[in-house]
């Protein structure tokens, strides 16, 4: 026990001496933007300063999407009346809003709220007050817009309702400039009972200790256990008393990520089939996927538009309308970065179209390589002027990975396209729609018995509007309501519902549906700059009754 105390807790002969208080300084680094979170330091004399642990976080910001976002910049501290300590601090360098947590000991931390408080400005090395006579904190922070600033502050009582910012003159900022393991860091000192350091101290180490045992490999046994010696021990099994273990404890977690549904384990081999790509797939910071992702045309005598006058169901709105001059002419689909074939397999090719403006004509189609070899060619019947769906059989020469397909009205004039679909005849089980055979037959190796599907955080997608539902993914192809996928990309929904259960069905795993429950991760926008946001409990119920019952 005496060994363990020395490594865990190197104070032990400090603590005869033990004084009274000690001063802690709070702080966040600035080398790496403050996303290691808020770090503690002690001093008796104000002058020898202690870190606790190596770069230790007592704190981590949560605010913002993904980790590289949840940062904690100025973090300012202050010891209230009634005991708690209350800690504030700026989130970044361009949202309006602090971030705000509460402490009884400076090591369980409650709740962190993020008040919107500026709409148009951002918010600064934030500071706190409290006035005895208002019985009200004051919160002040500076907004800086280029080399113009302005003071705002805002009050409140309980750290859930503020009142509206206001501006103000004075700043006043009490943070303090120390060196500490020789680096110059800006925070709060404050005078504490040793008991507070002495709990900082105490939860790091026997945090470490824990991160030691939780690190520990089995690589390292032979140094760890060199001292031990071998032993030989006899078990005998009780039939008897033989426990029953469930068959269903292995089982594989799909998501729809990284085109994990479309371009990987969905079949499909023209991206952008349904005209639906948009900016706000990628929340407007491609500024190329669009409608006309992944098509183009053949040469300047095409033109590609795309229109939503008369589509062929109010869930896919969108389609194209090619123009072409001169036969021979037409439109191009890389796929998802090209398109493979296997020699002499048959590939399903079918459209929507109907002629827009000009006589009806035939569309020819082609899989051709970028050297300008033809793999596969074949025709549709004429063009009516209504919505129709037509189909060609393709039949591959040879084998290849990266062709193009291209789509070649025989007659000048205009053409409206939408749901251009090439499918290997060929699937997994011969499924029509189906799944890629190599992928779907090496997730059947694992023999899992149960597949959860279509994922956790594309379940609940960026809330109300973009929130996975069942009924959208299922019945004819064109019906089925594409959206944006949560992970960035756009989710057609042809790998919906019933493929989902066809796939368990074909391998034996039990299906499991993963439902929305209505609150969106901090992945998602919803509830503010990444934060979780839930809808209210029983305008929730109404959507689950109508969406998912």
């Amino acid at each position: 026990m005496f060994l363990f105390w020395s490594i865990v807790y190197p104070f032990t002969a400090f603590t005869r001496t033990q004084p009274d208080s000690a001063y802690v300084f709070a702080y966040a680094q600035t080398k790496d933007g403050g996303r290691n979170g808020l770090h503690f330091a002690w001093s008796i004399d104000k002058q020898t300063w202690h870190q606790i642990g190596q770069e230790y976080s007592f704190l981590r910001c949560d605010y913002g999407r993904w980790r590289a976002q949840k940062r904690m910049v100025a973090p300012f501290l202050y010891h209230a009346l009634d005991g708690l300590w209350h800690a504030v601090w700026a989130v970044n360098e361009s949202d309006g809003v602090f971030a705000h947590a509460a402490s009884p000991d400076l090591v369980h931390w409650q709740r962190q709220s993020y008040p919107p408080i500026l709409e148009k400005g951002n918010c600064l090395t934030p500071t706190l007050s409290f006035d005895k006579n208002q019985q009200h904190y004051t919160i002040s922070w500076i907004s800086q817009n280029g080399t113009k600033e302005q003071v705002y502050a805002v009050t409140t009582a309980d750290f859930k309702e503020y009142s509206r910012a206001q501006p103000i003159e004075k700043f006043i900022d009490d943070r303090q400039e120390l060196f500490i393991n020789n680096r110059k860091e800006t925070g709060k000192v404050h005078r504490v009972a040793w008991s507070i350091v002495d709990g900082l101290i105490k939860t790091q180490q026997l945090t470490t200790y824990k991160e030691s045992l939780w690190a520990e490999r089995a690589t390292n046994d032979d140094t760890r256990f060199s001292e031990l010696k071998s032993i030989e021990a006899k078990i005998t099994l009780d039939a008897a008393n033989q426990k029953k273990i469930s068959d269903l404890l292995l089982g594989a977690f799909f998501e729809d990520i990284n085109y994990a549904a479309d371009g990987g384990l969905y079949a499909e081999l023209i991206q952008n089939r349904d005209f639906e790509y948009a900016l706000s797939d990628k929340e407007g910071k491609d500024k190329n996927w669009d409608a006309t992702m992944a098509w183009t045309t053949t040469d300047k005598s095409a033109q590609l538009q795309i229109d939503s006058l008369s589509p062929i169901h109010i869930n896919n709105k969108h389609y194209a309308l090619l123009q072409v001059n001169q036969v021979g002419s037409g439109l191009i689909n890389e796929g998802f970065d090209g398109i493979a074939i296997q020699a002499q397999e048959a590939y399903n090719f079918t459209v929507f179209a109907r002629t827009s403006k000009g006589k009806a004509g035939k569309l020819r189609i082609r899989l051709k390589g970028k050297d300008g070899t033809i793999y596969a060619e074949g025709q549709t019947d004429p063009i009516d002027h209504a919505w129709k769906k037509y189909e060609v059989t393709l039949r591959a020469k040879q084998t290849a990975a990266d062709l193009q397909l291209e789509i070649l009205p025989q007659t000048a004039g205009t053409t409206a396209l939408d749901m251009v679909s090439l499918f290997p005849v060929n699937t997994f089980k011969g499924r029509k729609n189906g799944l890629r055979r190599d992928l779907a037959q090496a997730i059947a190796d694992i023999h899992p018995r149960f597949i959860r599907f279509p994922g956790g955080c594309v379940a609940h997608g960026d809330g109300l509007e973009n929130m996975y539902r069942w009924k959208q993914t299922i019945g004819p192809l064109e019906v089925r309501k594409p959206q944006r996928n949560l992970w960035g990309y756009h989710q057609t929904a042809g790998l919906g519902y019933f493929e989902y259960f066809q796939f368990c069905e074909d391998i034996g795993a039990e299906p499991i549906p993963v439902v929305a429950a209505g609150v969106p991760c901090q992945n998602s926008d919803t509830g503010g700059a990444g934060q979780q946001g839930g809808f209210r409990w029983m305008k929730w119920m109404l959507i689950f009754k109508k969406c998912w019952i």
